[in-house]
């Protein structure tokens, strides 16, 4: 029992050094052995502590638990993949990958909308999903943030908004495979409806799109169609489009849905780990140092369960737009090829999830596409005109003095 209750406790540990590390890179490590932390530095990047304490965790946490939310030997796996991924191990990364996706006896869910809704939690996909809760006598129980990032239209804050580019990047050619295009530029930003009244955008896209986001002119679950500007707290800040993942139904309102305080913390877990991620993540292992064809193969499996979702559609049936998504026809050619369609299939699943700006960091091509992006966006969002990102500096944030200060 003290070794689960260990092995839970170092799995947490490393979790959140491991946030800190994305965000700060060096920072101090404090731990039960500190005697005074004034006096610990922050001169290297803690991949050894992180690593050491999910090895603890693997090799001690089980299999699965009879409660929901608790780590598992398999979620420590996942997470240990990941600390690889950032350093480019991947050899040490995709046996790992493997056995989680071989014997770990997760399943792709078959419809893509079900990794987002309340009711679907703790599915077949999940690996570890962080535990929301409300109207249970407690206030912290769910995502503080989505108190500020629910839509604005149901009174919350309306912060956290797809971009421009984002929607853009759902688009895909005639036989309904992404295009992987190196650069965003304005003549790529979808045309819409400041009233909602019509979906003006009918090339094909991914049905991806509108299951994550919000389009004005198309349905949000049964909250009715999105209409437009209205909707919106402030287009010239965020652009005209909503997040949809974090979201509750409107029959789930003050059910699953908080009844005090901010209106749109809700139960809605947050899928830390999925099967989806292990896919791609080892579809990046085998196009690194494997079998373009195993990374087509994994690749294909996603873009088939895109291809099997349900659609979004108007009340009368009608799907909402032109969806079309098709697996690639053939091998990737060359390591190249695959992984900039790794990297775009990554950037379609998991959009609005919270970690694009780590992978465009550890994948080495961060300052061309935030600079591609401030470029573009600007044209729409004013307040991002001029700037420019710093190769070497904005990666991350530096330590907040305040932090500084209680150390000294």
């Amino acid at each position: 029992e003290k070794k689960l209750v260990e092995a839970q406790a170092k799995f947490l540990r490393a979790h959140f050094y491991f946030e800190l590390t994305l965000v700060h890179s060096k920072v101090p490590y404090i731990d039960e052995n500190t005697k005074n932390p004034a006096l610990v530095s922050n001169d290297h990047i803690l991949w050894p502590e992180i690593e050491t304490d999910v090895q603890y965790a693997i090799d001690n946490l089980p299999n699965n638990w009879n409660d929901k939310g608790r780590p598992t030997k398999w979620a420590a796996m996942a997470f240990m993949a990941r600390i690889y991924l950032f350093q480019h191990k991947y050899a040490l990364a995709k046996p790992l990958l493997e056995d989680i996706y071989l014997n770990g006896g997760f399943k792709l869910v078959p419809s893509y909308e079900m990794n987002y809704l309340i009711k679907t939690v703790n599915n077949s996909e999940s690996i570890f999903e962080i535990q929301y809760a409300v109207n249970d006598g407690f206030t912290a129980n769910a995502a503080m943030a989505d108190g500020i990032c629910g839509p604005h239209f149901m009174g919350s804050s309306g912060f956290y908004q797809p971009t421009h580019s984002l929607v853009s990047a759902y688009r895909v050619d005639n036989n309904g495979l992404p295009l992987l295009n190196d650069t965003y530029s304005e003549d790529d930003i979808l045309p819409y409806s400041k009233t909602g009244s019509a979906v003006l955008y009918t090339g094909p896209v991914d049905p991806r799109l509108d299951i994550g986001i919000g389009r004005p002119g198309v349905p949000i679950m049964d909250w009715g169609i999105h209409q437009g500007d209205s909707w919106v707290r402030n287009v010239n800040n965020g652009g005209p489009y909503i997040n949809k993942k974090n979201m509750f139904t409107k029959a789930e309102k003050g059910i699953v849905s908080s009844v005090t305080g901010r209106v749109f913390l809700n139960a809605n877990n947050y899928r830390k780990y999925k099967l989806s991620h292990v896919i791609l993540w080892l579809a990046e292992c085998e196009a690194e140092i494997g079998s373009l064809h195993n990374a087509t193969l994994l690749v294909n499996e996603i873009r088939n369960r895109a291809k099997a979702s349900t659609v979004v559609k108007f009340d009368n049936g009608t799907p909402a737009a032109n969806y079309k998504v098709e697996p690639y026809p053939e091998d990737f050619p060359d390591k190249e090829t695959a992984l900039k369609a790794i990297q775009m299939e990554t950037r379609l699943e998991f959009s609005m999830e919270g970690i694009r700006f780590f992978d465009l960091v550890r994948w080495g091509i961060i300052g061309p596409v935030m600079n591609n992006y401030l470029t573009v966006e600007s044209t729409r969002m004013g307040y991002l005109a001029n700037k420019h990102f710093s190769v070497g500096q904005h990666e991350i944030w530096p330590i907040p003095q305040s932090q500084i200060d209680i150390t000294n």
